[in-house]
């Protein structure tokens, strides 16, 4: 059996290239002699390989000696680059303005008393002006009084009074005993709630007109009436268990 003489492999005799390498088979010169021992074919030496780490590690440094070459080569140009670039001019820095702590005064200066004049209404009622000339607004209880002198010259004497009773909130239990037993809250006026006024003249005590609320008043809580004639009078409030807002006007003219 002939040998590939470039790669050595074992080849049939009729085979004209090498089934292993490829390579043209060289035809013997005549046929051998019988008896005569066939011709031996030279074996090529097997080529040397290069293990994968060592060709990974060379790979690896000739990586690291084309950066360190382009690393060196560039540092000219950023030299130069570096000096076109313009200077900044420094910018000069403004000094904080200096502030002075503030230091308060010693003596506190001194604020005038500033008198308060209660205003003056007007109101039109039917064509006719009014000053108001007093007003009111107070919780009355255990029969408070309040006392009012007037003396009438532009009449009439306008007197309006605007009152909210104190109320009471009671609990009571309905169908007692019953499956529909329940608890029921009722809110009512206080029945101690009362409200009077009364216009007396101021030097016989005689009493002119009084109007109120509860007693042997009615129960309505807003109310006016009116004083037509001109006199020294003396207007009294009292009341319980009741807000009053009062309002006391005279005639403009």
């Amino acid at each position: 059996m002939p040998f590939c003489t470039s790669c050595g492999a074992e080849i049939s005799a009729d085979e004209k290239f090498c089934t292993s390498c490829g390579a043209p088979m060289d035809q013997p010169a005549g046929p051998a002699t019988p008896g005569s021992p066939a011709p031996v074919q030279p074996v090529p030496a097997e080529k040397p390989r290069i293990p994968k780490k060592t060709l990974l590690i060379i790979g690896i440094v000739a990586v690291i000696v084309i950066l360190a070459a382009a690393y060196v080569a560039g540092i000219p140009m950023l030299k130069t680059l570096s000096s076109q670039l313009p200077v900044p001019t420094p910018v000069p820095s403004t000094p904080a303005p200096l502030v002075t702590p503030y230091a308060p005064p010693s003596t506190p200066p001194s604020i005038p008393p500033t008198t308060v004049t209660p205003p003056q209404t007007l109101e039109v009622r039917y064509g006719e002006s009014y000053e108001e000339v007093y007003t009111l607004n107070k919780d009355f209880a255990f029969g408070q009084k309040e006392v009012f002198s007037y003396d009438l010259t532009r009449p009439p004497l306008y007197i309006k009074f605007n009152l909210t009773p104190d109320m009471i909130t009671r609990e009571k239990v309905i169908n007692i005993g019953l499956s529909t037993e329940q608890t029921i809250y009722t809110t009512y006026t206080s029945p101690n709630a009362w409200f009077e006024v009364k216009v007396l003249d101021a030097g016989s005590g005689a009493v002119i007109d009084k109007r109120g609320f509860n007693k042997e008043y009615s129960v309505m809580t807003k109310q006016e009436f009116m004083v037509r004639n001109q006199g020294n009078y003396q207007v009294e409030i009292s009341g319980n268990d009741v807000l009053a807002e009062v309002r006391i006007l005279v005639g403009t003219s």
